[in-house]
């Protein structure tokens, strides 16, 4: 993993009313792709034993180490991002205005085996292998004007937001049978490409006041209004005459190369509002309802043309929350609640079945607690934390009754962190953090061959800050105990499943200066 990253900012202040920050961001890429290793074969569904045994014989003859991938081809990830800020702000004495003008453009390109099984192509006696190889090309400026100022018990604000964006991008799937399944002589060799050209355009009025009922209570309603248009252009080609029964992954049997274009826009007004109740200067209680807004989508790899043509219907989400701030035993104890219900109308889901991306909307529901606390022992010793709860699931479409993906049930953390000063005013700071994520679904339909087991991971470090603070030096330590659990899942057609692992026990150094 090789990454350059760049940033900085200038402030500059042509009079006593204006403030002018200009910034910039640059980051370099360029590292070895995902590992992806074959696992679960032992789970239900699988394919007849045959072949499910062949794969296993593949990641044997690996060493069924699953911190090396389960194919031989070298995967490569590349991306370079520039971004450029220009911020400015102008007293007008009843009212700041704030100008934020934003360009960002990215290039990337990367090559992974789907499926790593050896097959034909590189001497292997394996079944099939799919590789996935892409360019993508983007751009995109934004710019948002705001107005906002306060009187003795209102604060408000009120702008428009500008943002349009173009992405292009061409991906490519080249499928390889192996001897083994005998498919070779029935199926195509797939090689088959999806390009997509698209265009975003969003524009968008809100505004959002809070009046200070009381010297205690505060009362906030806010609403945005937004319009997105997307139009798209998707082109599926075969690279290659058809000489079996199917063009290739994921054309399908019945899929043909096209070209399609399509167009939709939508508009939506989401509001909030929020009651805010200081009981003492210690303790705060709330409640809001919140709305949100996302807009359609189009699906660009797919094998017919009338799905490419036709986007997801848009996003929308409803929450519901309630929950208190507060401080005990002056200051040195605090802890936070928060209890939410969010309800989504048509989510937006996605999922790889079959090498094939299938897109569609759903209803779902899901609530859940959050808790965060401080405890400060002495001047030298605390303890931070956190435990949340989350109960959520499809209630329409295909998954219906099938826990959200992602979503584990319970979730934790403890954090004691100690401070020990050296002489002459040096600072030792010694933090380790252990987290708990439950058992959750990987996939939409809850195939048990992506259920991921639950885990906790141990992370360290060790500062020392000089006396004159102006500089540091941390060593650091993550997944300690070198925990192997999944952030990504792919069920297998012929069994068993396709991870990709988190980092392994990794470690460094980081070091700051300051200067005056």
């Amino acid at each position: 993993d090789n990454t350059i990253s760049l940033r900085g900012q200038l402030l500059v202040t042509p009079s006593d009313t204006v403030d002018v920050l200009l910034g910039f961001d640059y980051t370099d890429i360029d590292n070895s792709g995902d590992n992806r290793f074959l696992t679960n074969f032992d789970v239900e569904p699988i394919f007849p034993a045959p072949l499910t045994g062949a794969q296993q014989a593949e990641i044997a003859s690996f060493g069924n180490d699953p911190r090396k991938s389960s194919h031989d081809e070298i995967q490569t990830s590349e991306k370079t991002l520039l971004g450029l800020m220009a911020r400015v702000d102008a007293d007008l004495g009843w009212a700041t205005l704030t100008s934020i003008t934003a360009y960002r453009q990215s290039e990337s390109s990367w090559f992974q085996a789907l499926v790593p099984l050896l097959a034909d192509k590189d001497g292997g006696s394996g079944i099939f292998d799919v590789d996935d190889g892409a360019d993508q090309e983007a751009e995109q400026v934004s710019q948002e004007i705001r107005l906002a100022g306060a009187t003795d018990n209102l604060n408000w604000v009120g702008g428009l937001y500008f943002f349009d964006e173009n992405v292009f991008k061409s991906e490519r799937f080249v499928t390889y049978w192996g001897p083994l399944t005998g498919l070779d002589v029935l199926f195509n060799t797939g090689d088959v490409s999806f390009n997509m050209d698209g265009d975003t355009t969003s524009v968008a009025a809100f505004g959002q006041f809070t009046w200070d009922i009381s010297d205690a209570v505060a009362l906030t309603l806010g609403a945005r209004y937004n319009d997105d248009e997307k139009e798209q252009i998707s082109v599926a080609v075969s690279n290659q005459p058809r000489t079996g029964l199917v063009w290739g992954i994921p054309l399908g049997p019945s899929g043909a190369p096209y070209k399609t274009r399509g167009k939709e826009s939508w508009d939506k007004v989401t509001t909030r509002v929020s009651l805010d109740w200081d009981l003492t200067d210690e303790h705060m209680v709330y409640a809001t309802f919140s709305e949100g807004f996302k807009s359609g989508s189009f699906n660009s790899h797919t094998s017919s043309p009338l799905i490419a043509a036709a986007p997801l219907l848009p996003e929308f989400a409803t929450n519901a929350e309630v929950g208190a701030r507060t401080q005990w035993l002056d200051g040195r104890v605090r802890f936070n609640f928060t209890y939410f219900d969010l309800e989504y109308e048509d989510l937006q889901t996605w999922a790889l079945i079959d090498f094939v991306l299938v897109a569609d909307n759903a209803a779902a529901e899901l609530d859940g607690v959050e808790t965060d606390f401080a405890v400060a022992f002495t001047e030298n010793f605390s303890i931070q934390g956190s435990f949340a709860t989350l109960d959520g699931q499809f209630t329409e479409g295909a998954n219906a009754g099938n826990k959200l993906r992602k979503a584990p049930e319970v979730t934790w953390s403890v954090s004691p962190s100690f401070s020990m000063p050296l002489d002459g005013g040096a600072l030792l700071d010694f933090v380790a953090t252990a987290s708990y994520t439950d058992e959750y679904h990987m996939e939409l339909d809850n195939d048990l061959r992506g259920l991921e087991p639950d885990v906790t991971v141990w992370d360290a470090s060790v500062k020392f800050t000089s006396a004159d603070e102006r500089w540091d030096l941390t060593v650091w330590g993550k997944n300690l105990s070198d925990e192997l659990y999944a952030v990504h899942h792919i069920d297998g057609s012929f069994g068993g499943g396709t991870k990709i692992w988190a980092p392994p026990r990794t470690w460094g150094v980081s070091f700051n200066h300051h200067w005056d």
